[in-house]
């Protein structure tokens, strides 16, 4: 799924706290992308959010987004 035109995401860290700011698309890209991976616990089930793969803003930190059922994850 490639984010439109008018996409905007970005993640930062500011004193320890991580900050995701989306414009409509783009809190809108991450919802669809995240509701994609649900249920996948093969390397489906994760998505990477980065400047490189142009699904966030120049400046934004690089993240994944996991699913996991397993327990132990949430320890």
């Amino acid at each position: 799924m490639k984010p439109d035109d008018d996409y905007r995401l970005k993640i930062t860290l500011d004193n320890g706290e991580i900050w995701i700011r989306g414009n409509k698309q783009g809190l809108e890209y991450l919802s669809k992308a995240s509701a994609q991976i649900i249920g996948k616990t093969d390397p489906a089930g994760h998505i990477h959010i980065m400047p490189e793969m142009g699904n966030a803003t120049i400046g934004s930190k690089k993240a994944r987004i996991e699913y996991s059922d397993d327990p132990n994850d949430y320890k």
